[in-house]
């Protein structure tokens, strides 16, 4: 357990030691950092906006530099990477599009020529395609623009990681309650499987393999199945669909989780998923 350094004589809390980084103070709201990615490279599959950011400042404040690629909306990229840049932290937009294996691997060798290395890979959400004229071909779309960008992102990076690396994927609670499309639910469930089937693969290499499910609304479980802090239909105050995300993602980063591979875990906000109360 850390220990806070509290002022000789005083009633005041006691204080964490601020990281280091970029040669600037930094400072999380959420939790007070301690390192644990010092030194480290992540690079974030951006398709999931918010949850990027959110992931991005929780690495960058534990000490991380960043790499941001395939960003929906290239400009909040831009935004980001002044936002740190900012605050003394490293961000470099390694790439915009993962949608074809060439592009991914070009957007690898791009951020290790830039920054030396990549450590941690984050997928960061998926994108459903817009509908098409019928089902099937609504699939595949939805695949090409998300499930596909996860593989050819981790089968691009794993020849680079060093051992004790990691890569961490996103997926959504929403395919075990009828709230995806057939397009959508397939898609999150295909990561599920990419994710335990390529933590075998990259087992031999020291490269951990772990994936964040979260929900996509605070009540996407309150009519059945919640069993929310505090009361049965009440989630807690202020939490948004990325929350926790950020420090989950951290932990399965760091050297904390470097026994744990091709596990999936639950971002909930309260809630019980389906089939698991």
């Amino acid at each position: 357990m850390r220990t806070g350094i509290r002022p000789t004589g005083s009633n005041e809390p006691a204080r964490f030691p601020t990281t280091i980084a970029a040669g600037r103070r930094m400072r999380s709201p959420a939790h007070p950092p301690s390192g644990k990615l010092h030194g480290k490279v992540a690079l974030l599959n951006g398709r999931d906006v918010d949850m990027a950011r959110s992931i991005a400042r929780c690495f960058a404040v534990e000490g991380a530099r960043i790499g941001l690629c395939n960003f929906a909306d290239i400009e909040a990229a831009r935004e980001l990477r002044r936002s740190l840049a900012a605050e003394g932290r490293t961000c470099v937009i390694a790439g915009e599009a993962c949608d074809r294996r060439d592009a991914c691997r070009r957007v690898v060798e791009v951020l290790v020529a830039q920054l030396g290395a990549v450590d941690i890979l984050v997928n960061c959400g998926t994108a459903e395609s817009p509908p098409e004229i019928d089902q099937i071909s609504h699939i595949e779309s939805t695949f090409r623009a998300s499930t596909f960008a996860y593989l050819y992102l981790m089968a691009a990076v794993l020849p680079y990681m060093p051992k004790g690396g990691s890569i961490i994927n996103s997926s959504s609670l929403d395919t075990g309650t009828g709230m995806a499309s057939p397009a959508r639910a397939a898609a999150e469930s295909a990561i599920v499987a990419l994710t335990q089937s390529f933590a075998d693969a990259a087992a031999s290499r020291g490269v951990r393999v772990n994936a964040v499910a979260r929900s996509a609304s605070p009540r996407q479980h309150a009519p059945r199945r919640t069993t929310a802090i505090g009361a049965r239909d009440a989630t807690p105050a202020g939490l948004e669909p990325a929350s926790g995300v950020g420090a989950a993602c951290v932990f399965l980063a760091s050297v904390d989780s470097s026994r744990i591979s091709g596990q999936i875990f639950h971002i909930n906000l309260g809630g019980v998923p389906d089939g698991q109360a």
